[in-house]
């Protein structure tokens, strides 16, 4: 019975890695597509010879968003790993002690 938990808990922990890894990469996918319509859009105004300066400010305040929430996402991944890392060392301990 203990060692089906053990090994269900391992399995908790792989699926909860694999969807903060599958975040992670969503969360750069949905980067680099809005960095590449930002670009368009602004190429687009310079060709236009619009006043770029209020929507450059706008670009600015987003991916300095989206930054923020990425660093976020690697602080929780970060934390993830350590406590995935001392629950399979403290399981090891059980198992020799």
């Amino acid at each position: 019975m203990k060692q089906k938990i053990i090994s269900a808990s391992y399995i908790v922990v792989a699926i909860c890695f694999a969807l903060i890894v599958a975040a992670m990469t969503l969360d750069w996918i949905t980067k680099y597509t809005i960095y590449l319509q930002q670009r368009d859009e602004l190429h687009r105004l310079i060709n236009a010879r619009m006043d770029i300066e209020a929507v450059k400010s706008t670009v600015s305040y987003l991916q300095g968003a989206a930054t923020r929430q990425l660093n976020k996402l690697k602080d929780v991944s970060i934390v993830f790993g350590l406590a995935f890392a001392s629950f399979s060392l403290y399981i090891k301990l059980i198992k020799r002690g």
